[in-house]
């Protein structure tokens, strides 16, 4: 198994500003706008189907749920892997929303995966996934 320091870097960012909860234009622009390819999906936890492409996951972090869920997500398992130039980062972690409420949701386990790209030369994200134990 091959594993890259910036692999991880880069799944690093996208975990501390998922938990960090500032979903503004300027950290969307410093923050995550880069690491995202173009035409990204992003599984929906608590719906079918996916956001699609960049600014779909946008307006899901800004404007959508992500807003105003202000979910909280705890990484248990991180399992890093490169194979030709497609980064995986996959585990288990626990995701509870925070505002949606009161008191906010039990954790719930989740399995999820992050593919990345580097055919741009740096990791950028082009698939994310995720589902709650028992819907796998």
């Amino acid at each position: 198994m091959v594993t890259d320091q910036s692999l991880l870097d880069t799944f690093e960012k996208f975990y501390d500003y998922f938990n960090g909860r500032d979903f503004t234009e300027q950290s969307w622009t410093q923050i995550i706008d880069p690491l995202l390819d173009d035409s990204v999906k992003m599984k929906r936890l608590d719906d079918p189907g996916y956001h699609e492409g960049k600014d779909a996951v946008k307006t899901y972090f800004l404007y959508g749920n992500g807003k105003s869920d202000l979910a909280f997500c705890e990484v248990r398992t991180r399992e890093p892997q490169v194979v030709d130039g497609i980064g995986f980062v996959s585990g288990a972690a626990e995701f509870q929303d925070m505002t949606t409420t009161n008191p906010p949701s039990r954790p719930r386990l989740i399995a999820y995966s992050f593919t990345f790209s580097k055919a741009s030369g740096a990791w950028k994200a082009i698939h994310l996934w995720g589902k709650y134990d028992g819907t796998i």
